[in-house]
């Protein structure tokens, strides 16, 4: 049998590519250490981050949390960012101020639209 933690990082890129930003967050980075070096430090993981699902299972305030962790990881090359109704305009700011080349937002506000004044100003 072989031992999960020798998965060579580009194998485990194609692991958690599959498993998506909340799930890599909150389980699969925490398997042992050699997969927590992996989640933390490649950068490539996290160019997109999806977490439009999730706004039912937690509450705002931990997946905005999560999604600076994310945008933190990205080392300035996130490309795109979905969210849903946790998404405002200090995390949209964070976004812009982190990212060095955004190039999409998928984020909602808790109104169910998407927060304009945050856009701007992450944009900008």
């Amino acid at each position: 049998m072989r031992d999960w933690s020798e998965l060579p990082p580009d194998v485990l890129s194609l692991v958690f590519a599959e498993l998506g930003a909340v799930e890599v967050l909150l389980g699969a980075g925490l398997v042992c250490r050699s997969w927590l070096h992996a989640a933390k430090h490649l950068p490539h993981l996290w160019r997109r981050v999806d977490m439009a699902r999730h706004e039912v299972v937690m509450g705002r305030g931990f997946l905005c949390a999560m999604a600076k962790v994310a945008v933190d990881r990205s080392d300035g090359q996130l490309e795109v960012f979905e969210g849903r109704y946790f998404v405002d305009d200090e995390l949209l700011d964070y976004i812009g101020e982190s990212s060095m080349r955004p190039t999409g937002y998928g984020g909602v506000g808790n109104n169910g639209a998407l927060t304009t004044w945050g856009l701007r100003g992450s944009v900008a």
